[in-house]
């Protein structure tokens, strides 16, 4: 495989990730306590520290992640 796509795919992973945290926490959908301020990409994004709902989107990352290595994925 080559080194470029996998790390390409850990990039877009990686900032999917933080999106996904932040569009929680803006929405509301959890309480903002479950919630930390992390510093990503020059800002701060609210990561939330609650091991289900974490264990939830690493395990739906790690779908789009090997899709993303295959490259048979064209939005997420």
């Amino acid at each position: 495989m080559e080194p470029f796509k996998e790390a390409r795919a850990d990039v877009i992973t990686e900032f999917i990730e933080a999106a996904i945290h932040s569009i929680l926490y803006v929405r509301g959908v959890y309480p903002a306590a479950i919630f930390k301020p992390r510093r990503k990409y020059g800002t701060t994004v609210h990561m939330c520290c609650h091991a289900d709902i974490n264990q939830y989107i690493i395990k739906s990352l790690k779908t789009v992640h090997s899709l993303l290595l295959e490259v048979r994925i064209s939005s997420v």
